[in-house]
């Protein structure tokens, strides 16, 4: 027995977080590189678009909302949002980083400019808290518990 289940259970669990975070990832992850791109483009800058990057970006979504596919897949009970907020807040220093380099300087900046960037940029941390909430409803309505 692994964590008071049945093994058969268990490899369940873990197949059912496994895609709930895949799924998670995919949808969340494109949708933050979206918005990514569009701060970019606020910005100014022309910025460099590559398939490779935004797969990693989909893959970081995916592999930051497994911890919290995973909680929600062995319980119910309120601390498992405690692993998705601390995924989450685990992404938000390399995007903070990755958008200072990827934004550079404001120097110039008008009030359009300023208003996209700061409206897409909060919108794609945003993103960031919501593919963990989404993982774990996936995995609460794939075991019936919606």
């Amino acid at each position: 027995m692994l964590l008071g289940f049945p093994p058969m259970r268990v490899i369940k669990l873990f197949g059912v977080a496994l895609a709930a975070a895949a799924c998670a990832g995919l949808v969340v992850g494109a949708l933050g590189r979206l918005l990514m791109r569009l701060a970019t483009l606020a910005s100014g800058h022309d910025g460099e678009f590559s398939w490779s990057g935004s797969l990693f970006i989909i893959l970081l979504y995916a592999v930051a909302t497994l911890p919290a596919a995973l909680a929600a897949a062995v319980t119910i009970r309120r601390w498992r949002w405690l692993a998705g907020a601390a995924a989450a807040l685990a992404l938000c220093l390399p995007a903070g980083s990755v958008a200072a380099v990827e934004l550079g300087y404001s120097d110039g900046w008008t009030t359009a400019q300023w208003v996209g960037v700061a409206a897409s940029t909060v919108a794609v941390f945003a993103t960031i808290f919501a593919a963990p909430v989404v993982a774990t409803r996936l995995v609460d309505r794939v075991l019936g518990r919606a």
